[in-house]
């Protein structure tokens, strides 16, 4: 299928470029460290008389989390406030990551050894930018979501029919998910377009990209489920393998942290391959300028004639490569 030919140019660029999963890997990685750390210090007071030793172990995390909240000396506010700052700095950093992720998977002029950082100082605002409009748009469906949810709720109250509120919170919910491949999409593709281009309107290029995302559904139907559905399942399939086993010593703990990073190497791994496979998508629509005036097309030209015979050829190829897959 031709859907399917940026997938396996995805997968394929992920498989010769494992030191740019390395990196995607230890950027989400090292936040999760700074969080256990901070943790530790914080419930180390709360925890000094609990049964943690016990429960934990036992995989009774509820007898944990209640002894703890008993304890008047645990203040938990402050740590969730500092959670929150590293949640928002966790964030930032994936936002900067995939610009350098970006800038190595395109096909760009010579750019020295690091490519990755010079995509970080590139990309890094437009892609911040990006990222704001994304969540701005991601609040908006969320609330209309929930006040679908609500007025479900409401409507099954009053007819006292619990199957109404059953099948309406479904349909709501399978609408919601629907709503949300599109933007999910758009919000990708632009980042694409500002990146190849380096153009700024990040906000007409999402709105651009979204227009397209819903013209074409059928055909971007197969890279969204390959892009986000397979991590989220391996994370999935993780957590309910984590939850039918309970640790009872120091060796079934080391174990299960073991395969947690594995399933997270994984992810990093197939976030490559997402890139990689947007790109080709990308590329095979003709690296439309979703970022810039409409008017620029003359001076993408340009551009393109300003490039070096190589690296164009190398693109060309690329594109080969991809018709000759699909």
């Amino acid at each position: 299928m031709r859907s399917l030919a940026p997938i396996r140019f995805g997968l394929r660029g992920a498989r010769r470029r494992l030191g740019l999963v390395l990196i995607l890997y230890l950027v989400a990685l090292v936040p999760a460290l700074v969080v256990a750390v901070e943790a530790a210090g914080s419930f180390s007071a709360g925890l000094s008389h609990s049964l943690f030793a016990q429960e934990a172990f036992e995989g009774n995390r509820w007898g944990v989390w209640s002894d703890l909240g008993r304890d008047p000396r645990t203040d938990l506010s402050g740590a969730l406030g500092g959670f929150d700052a590293l949640a928002v700095l966790a964030f930032l950093a994936q936002v900067l990551a995939a610009a350098g992720a970006v800038e190595v998977l395109l096909f760009r002029e010579p750019r020295g050894e690091h490519p990755f950082l010079l995509g970080v100082g590139r990309h890094g605002w437009r892609f911040v930018r990006s990222a704001i409009w994304f969540a701005g748009a991601l609040a908006l469906l969320a609330a209309a979501v929930s006040a679908a949810l609500v007025a479900v709720t409401e409507l099954a109250r009053e007819r006292a029919d619990a199957g109404l509120q059953l099948w309406g919170w479904i349909a709501v919910l399978a609408v919601g998910v629907l709503a949300f491949v599109p933007l999910d999409l758009a919000y990708d593709l632009s980042r694409l377009a500002a990146a190849g281009h380096g153009d700024r309107r990040t906000l007409f290029g999402f709105v651009r990209a979204l227009g397209h995302a819903l013209r074409h559904p059928l055909r971007l139907l197969p890279l969204w489920l390959f892009s986000t559905l397979l991590p989220l399942g391996l994370i999935a399939a993780y957590l309910a393998a984590r939850a039918a086993v309970a640790p009872r010593n120091v060796a079934h703990v080391a174990l299960l942290v073991l395969a947690q990073q594995l399933v997270f190497v994984l992810v990093a791994f197939f976030t490559v391959a997402r890139w990689g496979a947007e790109i080709a998508y990308y590329q095979a629509i003709g690296e439309p300028r979703w970022c810039g005036r409409r008017e620029a097309g003359r001076l993408r030209g340009e551009r393109r004639d300003r490039e070096p015979e190589e690296e164009r050829r190398e693109a060309e190829i690329a594109g080969e490569d991809i018709a000759a897959a699909s």
